[in-house]
């Protein structure tokens, strides 16, 4: 497949959107495939929409600069993602039934602890599938500790719902774009 669009990180999302609308083809649980969806402001990258009424919303943040995907990255700039992603989930959840938020990038998960906190791999690793499972999880390593304790405080405004957003955001790595590639050109094939 030739470069993704004009070249930019941004336009990856077009190849993730184009295989979640070429698996509408085997799954018949999938209704529609939404690009840039109107429906949402920060959730609306592709929008998988299924027979039941529910959705998964996949965020795109792929780079080809070679940076980390971090704590910061999650949280830098005047409006954070994951503030982003929590408030519009919550303005949505009543009448918009999303099972899933999935991230998706190419960016290697950060491998340094950062302000006592474990490294961010480790917390996608160890802390965060933690967290899903028991949202009030006792942490015995206190790097695990500080970092389950720091992304709460990133999302403590939702209140008890904290734990409801945990259960329903993921993080995906994707290698590169090329194993995106790969997977549309095996369906294309089938």
């Amino acid at each position: 497949m030739p470069s993704s669009g004009i070249g930019t990180p941004y336009w990856y999302e077009w190849e993730v959107g184009l295989l979640e609308a070429l698996k509408m083809m085997f799954d018949t649980s999938i209704s529609s495939v939404v690009l840039q969806s109107e429906q949402f402001e920060s959730l609306d990258d592709v929008v998988v929409n299924y027979v039941d009424n529910s959705m998964m919303n996949l965020q795109v943040k792929h780079t080809d600069v070679g940076e980390n995907f971090t704590y910061s990255t999650l949280t830098s700039g005047d409006r954070p993602m994951v503030k982003k992603w929590a408030h519009e989930w919550n303005e949505k959840k009543a009448n918009a039934n999303i099972k899933e938020i999935k991230l998706i990038t190419n960016k290697p998960w950060g491998s340094r602890a950062s302000k006592n906190k474990c490294s961010f791999a480790d917390f996608v690793q160890y802390v965060y599938p933690e967290l899903k499972k028991n949202y009030n999880h006792s942490f015995s390593t206190p790097s695990h500790r500080e970092a389950a304790s720091w992304f709460k405080s990133q999302i403590d405004f939702l209140g008890k719902d904290a734990e409801s957003f945990i259960k329903v955001l993921s993080f995906n790595h994707e290698k590169n774009i090329e194993g995106v590639e790969e997977q549309i050109k095996e369906f294309v094939e089938q």
